[in-house]
């Protein structure tokens, strides 16, 4: 059950990625990087490993912001969602002992 809550939730990380290298970028004050799809390729045909080093940093703060708001937010979807599926479990059960 709980691959289940994964699966529905694992799209809304990918719609994330961006914000949250926006907000770590934001929170640390480092240069925002241009999130323009031709500036990244032009940057990057300009000076290729510092363009990557400086994506890799803003991609670590953007993973540093997920880590610490994903721990309180799994946290609260595993109790939410274990509240349900006990309910689930309680009600198929009285189902099954009836008939």
């Amino acid at each position: 059950m709980l691959q289940l809550v994964h699966y529905f939730v694992y799209p809304l990380q990918l719609l994330l990625i961006i914000p949250f290298i926006k907000v770590g970028t934001f929170l640390f004050g480092v240069n925002p990087m241009p999130y323009a799809l031709t500036e990244l390729i032009s940057m990057f045909k300009i000076d290729f490993w510092g363009e990557l080093k400086q994506v890799g940093f803003a991609i670590a703060l953007g993973v540093g912001v997920w880590a610490v708001v994903s721990v309180p937010l799994g946290m609260g979807i595993y109790f939410i969602s274990h509240h349900f599926f006990v309910k689930w479990r309680k009600a198929n059960q009285r189902e099954l002992k009836s008939q």
